[in-house]
């Protein structure tokens, strides 16, 4: 069953801090990163539980321009010059899933779901693709919902995991030195 999560289901937040750690690295997401996010005017986190446990989730964040240029990391420019005018923007901004169900579809119903159930009324998307070693695990599903790959943006969490600490998973210790494939859907 797929949910969206609500403020006052706190009793998963922890469940999804602990997929965060195991699946995009030791303290990439903390727990006031979940509770602002819940608090932001345009999100859905949409979350899968399979026998009374998470086993995933995906977080989507409708923005405008601005609000977005303050949330990545780098690569601004670059990225908001892909969507013409004013629109808001549906960021796919974070899909994982526990180790156990990974290669489960999960992530993949997750990714379907949020698509047809957009944070805001926009046709624009954006989607961050985690790509270690340049290859993103989701490429496949991005040319399946028409989504284009516009770049590579070259060591995407590098100042981040630094500023932040958090720990890769392909990496370890920070700097993180990941790429990101950058694909959007207008």
């Amino acid at each position: 069953m797929i949910q969206l999560l609500k403020t006052t289901d706190e009793q998963y937040f922890e469940d999804l801090i602990n997929i965060s750690d195991l699946q995009l690295g030791a303290g990439f997401m903390k727990m006031e990163d979940l509770q602002k996010m819940l608090h932001h005017h345009h999100v859905k986190i949409h979350i899968k539980i399979i026998d009374n446990q998470v086993v995933g989730y995906k977080i989507n964040l409708g923005m405008t321009k601005k609000e977005l240029r303050e949330w990545l990391p780098n690569y601004q420019d670059e990225i908001l010059s892909l969507f013409p005018g004013d629109r808001m923007i549906n960021w796919h901004k974070t899909t994982a899933v526990h180790p156990d169900f990974v290669s489960k579809r999960v992530g993949t119903e997750l990714f379907s779901y949020a698509l047809k159930n957009p944070p805001a009324k926009s046709l624009y998307w954006l989607s961050v693709a985690w790509a270690p070693g340049g290859i993103a695990h989701v490429g496949k599903l991005m040319a399946k919902h028409n989504f284009v790959c516009a770049f590579e943006a070259k060591e995407y969490w590098k100042e981040d995991s630094l500023k932040l600490g958090y720990q890769c998973e392909e990496c370890g210790d920070p700097p993180c030195t990941c790429s990101a494939l950058i694909y959007y859907k207008l």
